[in-house]
């Protein structure tokens, strides 16, 4: 594998160079230019798979380096990384067929996490090109997988709407994402049918295979729209509020009309903004769920599915047994609500016990909302894989146990952070008055013995400690700032005794009050 990097600045050449050759890939060798010139020369001399280049160099430029390379022998990867913001740049980058923009200054760990992404890619297309004899064209298919991971990543976690996010979107001309409402489609076939019975995981693949080929064709016609397929394998359609549901409506005839088989979508409420896409791709996937296993309409819309299921929710359940670190109630709770799920016939395969967990964990989370520390937590894709690999009832809820033990722990944490920051609050308030510890765990609602356990585990002092340094600093700070007499200092830092603070001050300042002050 032979990656190049192209850049005139010195230290960004050699950090990138270095960041390449930490990654430790198997007969990587690297190759630095700082001239677009001599690079483009040993492009073809090299045939590097992977080509990291700047924009703005002396001579050459970036961008024209890829334009004169396109006419030769050798098709590298290339990835544009810039300090130059404009979207013009992006434009014409992606024009010349580059995968990626990456604006300066960029997380290490991000463009680390780019380039193996895109050494996986170079690798698989050279295993299907073995296998092809090379027919296969990949340029393009590259291109469109890294957009859809960049969406896939937005539809699973919430993102902060940061320049170079924008950026981003620009470049794969989704920023209308950001700009106007949208809403998400979530995309099925059915496993069971009246007709073809129970399908084969090939059979079902071969029917999404169909659909996501037939809702390329009809999403032309609704722009802006952007399909991908998730996880779950189901598909996510994107497009403006408007487009919704005639572009539902219009997939659902023509997947009837040309592959004579049913498909099921589920239409979320509108989003208006991108922070909201990963709610928003959670009510379609619960609206497509719901259209699965419920029969009916085709086409459910999320709002009619609240308005059928009602309020029996059995997240609020789990998660008050979670709340209150009751893990004997969370097992009881999981046993019933996964049972009941194949009992009644909901989950019916490993696939669908899945996406019922998935929703679980999800709506768990909602019902959480702020408790958990850092607000609500988004579904990782790494979390979605974990689930992926439970096939068995037992197995699922082995999983789900480990989640709400770990929404627990994070719970408690929160909650105890939370108590020792009111509890310092409250002492810096109220030292220079007699206080006890028993008034300080009835103002912040614990037990003393637990209270007294937890401040010391937090701030590496019991009650009293913390109070009597916390009194001794003001103390000290006072014998040199002012002229108050030392009795007046002693009540003022809480202390109506002056024999007893010339007596713990000495004993932690190894002098008395009266020689501190005077400095010797």
């Amino acid at each position: 594998m032979k990656i190049m990097i192209v850049e005139d600045e010195p230290d960004i050449l050699q950090g990138m160079k270095q960041t390449l050759l930490d990654l430790e890939l198997d007969n990587l060798e690297v190759l630095a230019f700082d001239h677009a010139e001599s690079a483009l020369m040993a492009i073809e001399r090299e045939m590097p798979e992977i080509v990291l280049t700047d924009i703005v160099m002396e001579g050459m430029t970036g961008l024209e380096m890829i334009a004169r390379a396109k006419r030769s022998e050798a098709q590298p990867k290339w990835i544009v990384v810039s300090g130059y913001g404009q979207f013009e740049y992006a434009r014409q980058s992606l024009q010349l067929g580059v995968l990626d923009y990456i604006l300066k200054p960029f997380d290490r760990e991000e463009f680390r996490q780019k380039i193996l992404t895109l050494v996986k890619m170079v690798e698989e297309e050279a295993a299907e090109r073995r296998k092809t004899n090379g027919l296969q064209p990949f340029a393009e298919l590259g291109a469109r997988a890294l957009r859809d991971k960049f969406v896939l990543g937005l539809c699973l976690e919430k993102a902060s709407m940061q320049e170079h996010l924008i950026h981003r979107l620009k470049f794969w001309n989704l920023d209308w994402l950001a700009r106007d409402p949208f809403t998400v489609l979530a995309v099925d076939c059915p496993a069971e049918t009246a007709a073809d019975g129970h399908l084969s995981e090939p059979e079902l693949e071969l029917r999404r295979f169909a659909v996501g080929n037939i809702g390329e064709e009809i999403i032309a016609a609704f722009e802006p729209a952007i399909h991908l397929q998730a996880p779950a394998k189901c598909w996510l359609f994107l497009t403006a509020e408007a487009h919704a549901l005639p572009l539902a409506e219009r997939l659902e005839q023509a997947v009837r009309k040309y592959q004579k088989y049913p498909v099921r979508i589920g239409v979320s409420d509108c989003a208006r903004s991108l922070q909201s896409l990963p709610e928003a791709c959670g009510q379609a996937s619960a609206a497509l769920r719901y259209a699965l296993l419920c029969g009916g309409a085709p086409i459910c819309r999320y709002e009619e599915v609240l308005e059928r299921a009602g309020t029996d929710d059995p997240a609020d359940s789990l998660a008050e047994a979670i709340a209150a670190s009751d893990e004997w109630s969370i097992a009881q709770h999981i046993g019933r609500i996964v049972g009941g799920w194949v009992v009644s016939g909901q989950a019916q395969s490993p696939s669908e016990l899945q996406r019922l967990c998935l929703d679980l964990i999800a709506r768990m989370h909602s019902v959480l909302g702020e408790r958990l520390r850092g607000g609500h937590q988004h579904i990782s894709v790494e979390l979605w894989e974990r689930l992926e690999a439970c096939v068995t009832v037992p197995e699922m809820q082995r999983f789900l146990l480990d989640h709400c033990r770990d929404l627990t722990r994070r719970l408690l944490l929160t909650h105890e952070n939370s108590v020792i920051e009111q509890a310092l609050q409250w002492i810096h308030e109220q030292f220079t008055r007699d206080i006890t510890l028993q008034e300080l765990a009835e103002h912040v609602r614990m037990s003393s013995v637990w209270l007294s356990q937890l401040f010391k585990r937090e701030t590496g002092k019991t009650f009293s400690e913390y109070v009597v340094d916390l009194r001794i600093r003001e103390a000290k700070r006072l014998l040199r700032e002012t002229t108050l007499k030392i009795y007046e200092i002693a009540e003022k830092v809480g202390y109506s005794d002056l024999q007893h603070f010339g007596q713990t001050f000495k004993k932690k300042c190894g002098m008395s009050p009266k020689e501190y002050r005077s400095g010797r």
